[in-house]
């Protein structure tokens, strides 16, 4: 697949593994609302790399 120089505008959504959000869901629920901040963020963003 072939992007342009501007693909992602610099961010993307934020995919963590099973395990990974297992932990944090845990251990780091500020962490936990701002990945689902960035992403829903990045789902407005037509720029964002989904």
């Amino acid at each position: 697949m072939t992007t342009g120089a501007s693909d992602g505008a610099g961010y993307a959504a934020l995919h963590p593994s099973a395990a990974t959000r297992e932990f944090i869901f845990a251990n780091d629920r500020p962490f936990t609302q701002e990945v689902a901040a960035h992403n829903i963020q990045c789902g407005k963003d037509p720029m964002c790399r989904k």
